[in-house]
């Protein structure tokens, strides 16, 4: 049986309020959240990663040190005498330490294919799912950006005559049932593949391919932690949305 992908989409404004030092910002979902839920096509891999460095990296004097004490420590060999716990602290020093952890990361394939009309099953889907990685128009003035617009609101804050500023964000809550759940995620790309066949669509009358595959590349708004893999059984019935297309 093949596995499903099921996807909340929601818009999220994020609003800064104070200024300089005092600026905060608090986010709130706008509009209605809609749930689909799609099949997967492929086996797919899911990214955890951590990045390290060494005290080394980030101390450039240091490792001039290190060298002449290579130096003076082969220079005293030669004599007969060695540095006692000189290659102890070389060790420690290039040793790998924790740096930092990425939100977990996977890109999957999934399939869009007319049932009752190639408008409604495959190219208004496909159309949404697109949207979630590039900027969606709101008014004639704004746009949502894939996940949080930090630079806006970085900027804003660093102003002290703006004292309200607002800007909307798409994310995506994702489950695929058994093996990830992310209560928090974005789109960052979206490559479709459409059919050259193509069907006439009785409800906007014009022709649209009779099927798509979709690859998306998600991307968790946290970095990855014990807490996410839990939540992959504490998830369950929690799916909701209908089969196939736009919910």
């Amino acid at each position: 049986m093949a596995n499903k992908i099921i996807l909340t989409l929601s818009t999220t404004e994020s609003t800064k309020t104070g200024t300089g030092k005092d600026a905060t910002v608090s986010t709130t979902t706008v509009g209605n959240s809609k749930t689909h839920i799609y099949p997967i096509l492929e086996d797919f891999q899911v990214e955890y990663q951590s990045d390290f460095d060494n005290m080394l990296d980030g101390l450039p004097g240091l490792t001039k040190i290190i060298d002449i004490m290579n130096t003076l420590s082969a220079v005293s060999s030669l004599g007969g005498t060695t540095t006692p716990g000189k290659l102890s602290m070389d060790q420690l020093l290039n040793s790998p330490r924790w740096k930092q952890t990425h939100p977990p990361k996977f890109v999957v394939k999934i399939l869009l294919y007319t049932k009752t009309d190639v408008y409604k099953d495959v190219w208004l889907p496909a159309k949404e799912l697109i949207t979630l990685s590039i900027l969606k128009k709101i008014d004639n003035k704004n746009y949502a950006t894939p996940g949080m617009n930090l630079n806006a609101l970085s900027t804003a804050a660093s102003k002290e005559d703006v004292s309200t500023t607002k800007t909307r964000g798409q994310f995506v809550s994702v489950t695929i049932p058994g093996i990830i759940y992310l209560p928090m995620a974005f789109v960052d790309k979206v490559s479709p593949t459409f059919s050259k066949e193509v069907a006439y669509s009785s409800l906007y009358q014009q022709n649209f391919p009779l099927w798509a595959e979709i690859e998306l590349s998600i991307t968790g708004c946290y970095p990855a932690n014990s807490e996410l893999l839990d939540l992959v059984t504490d998830a369950r019935g929690k799916t909701g949305g209908v089969g196939g297309g736009l919910a």
